[in-house]
């Protein structure tokens, strides 16, 4: 009998282990409420890799602080990457569950971090469940139409404003994939 990760119950939050939604696209189970203790609920942050590692991964939102040791580093591992392999964060939108491992995954890797340009000045940093972030700055602020050549495949950024002013997507028009981070719970 075979299961989906998507129908059954919840596995592999927090935990680092990454589960393959497609050949070299990977999704990362983080608790949406790290404090609450809500095991139906998480947050979704995607890591892009190239099966022949000749280019480097790419990780889709950056989740909590500590999402960054216990959930991101353990699975770029896992997949045979280095720390330092990551290339850029990319955040769909600029709330805290996406946005607030941004400095620690910066600190971390070395990484860019990259928003769609709509919501770039919204990275003011916070506080939640007793975890502080510092404001911080996008490396590159992206914008609707741009093709991104991100572990060897090409991506366009869309629009998907309405989560947040500026929230964007990747799609990839060879696979008929969109990643489009809380859009569909607008």
């Amino acid at each position: 009998m075979t299961t989906n990760p998507y129908r059954d119950e919840p596995r592999n939050v927090g935990t680092g282990r990454p589960i393959e939604v497609l050949p070299g696209i990977y999704e990362l189970r983080e608790s949406l409420a790290p404090g609450l203790n809500v095991p139906a609920c998480w947050l979704s942050l995607y890591l892009l890799v190239d099966p022949t590692h000749e280019t480097p991964p790419v990780l889709i939102d950056s989740g909590w602080p500590r999402s960054v040791p216990t959930v991101i580093l353990p699975a770029l591992a896992s997949l045979g990457y280095s720390a330092d392999a990551l290339m850029a964060v990319i955040n769909t939108h600029n709330h805290g569950d996406h946005t607030f491992g941004n400095v620690a995954l910066r600190d971390a890797t070395g990484c860019e971090v990259w928003i769609g340009e709509a919501d770039a000045d919204g990275l003011k940093g916070g506080e939640f469940d007793g975890e502080i972030v510092p404001p911080h700055t996008a490396d590159r602020k992206l914008l609707p139409g741009e093709e991104l050549d991100l572990a060897g495949q090409v991506w366009e950024v869309v629009s998907l404003a309405g989560h947040s002013a500026g929230s964007i997507g990747l799609y990839n028009r060879d696979r008929q994939v969109l990643i489009c981070g809380d859009a569909l719970q607008a």
